[in-house]
């Protein structure tokens, strides 16, 4: 896992949420994520570039890179 430069991780169980730092500068971050279906394991890897965006109700949003 490479921890994103601004913001940071929260991991719950199996999910995970960005929280933007008080930057406006793009960040990134990847997680690997491991576990099984139907007793088949395998693990995928997540990678994820932030671009935060002040709109005029301040709020705050992600958006994936397009690949």
């Amino acid at each position: 896992m490479n921890q994103p430069k601004f913001g940071r991780i929260a991991i719950n169980g199996p999910s995970f949420r960005y929280i933007a730092g008080s930057s406006n500068e793009p960040d990134s971050f990847r997680l690997l994520v491991k576990g099984s279906a139907l007793r088949v394991p395998g693990e995928t890897t997540i990678e994820a570039t932030v671009q935060i965006s002040e709109s005029p109700s301040r709020t705050r949003r992600w958006e994936p890179a397009a690949r």
